[in-house]
């Protein structure tokens, strides 16, 4: 079953499960090392990168800084990223695999800030975003479930994502499926343009309370579709 209809905007536990695998290649932006930061403090890391604030302000889970320092453990280069940065709680690291983008996940599990790199510009991509889901790269697109919330859910602060797909680069976003009061979302895999996402619903509000009426429906949508 397809579904290809699609509004943009410009607003704004995650685990990862990319498109591509290869390992990064992004080329060192500076001869520097780790060890030339002598006031860093570790916010995570993933296989691939190891990421740095510098001269931090406060103490941790709650830091404040106008500089990140990225290493990639495959080549041992750095790479730094002014801006201003909070991190308020731990912080996990999401990369896309292919060395252009990587997310920070900050916060606690009711609140996530996603903070979106890029390393072919060295700065912050877009703004924040909020993401309780798993991530999928396409192009220079993330896909993500949001933070929508309805009262009627039995589990956490309501959480019932809907399912987003961000323009990293202009920072629009286009809403794949919309969550409702019976309605809720979650990305599967990217199998070249095609995206495999799951559509969980109810018949009534109630039967959020069991599993056993819960229904849960594969679809799919056309990717190349964002770029029109």
């Amino acid at each position: 079953m397809s579904s290809n209809t699609v509004s943009e905007n410009t607003q704004f536990q995650p685990t990862t499960n990319q498109q591509i695998t290869d390992t990064p290649t992004a080329s060192p932006t500076s001869s520097l090392k780790l060890t030339d930061f002598t006031n860093k403090s570790l916010l995570g890391e993933n296989n691939n990168y190891s990421v740095y604030l510098i001269n931090p302000k406060g103490e941790s889970p709650e830091q404040t800084g106008n500089l990140l320092v990225i290493y990639n453990k495959n080549n041992q280069s750095i790479t730094q990223i002014a801006g201003t940065f909070t991190i308020d709680g731990a912080t996990e690291v999401i990369d896309d695999n292919m060395g252009k983008y990587l997310l920070l996940s900050t916060g606690t599990y009711s609140s996530r800030a996603i903070i979106p790199l890029s390393f072919d510009t060295t700065s912050q991509a877009t703004n924040e975003f909020c993401s309780s889901s798993n991530f999928l790269f396409y192009n220079n697109y993330v896909i993500y479930g949001n933070c929508d919330t309805f009262q009627n859910r039995p589990w956490g602060v309501g959480e019932a994502p809907s399912l987003v797909a961000l323009n990293l680069q202009t920072g629009l976003t286009t809403t794949i499926a919309k969550s409702d009061l019976t309605h809720q979302y979650s990305s599967t895999k990217i199998t070249n343009d095609t995206l495999t996402y799951s559509e969980t619903s109810v018949v009534k509000e109630a039967d959020w309370q069991s599993q056993d009426t819960q229904n849960s429906t594969v679809k799919t949508f056309d990717l190349k579709t964002l770029n029109k």
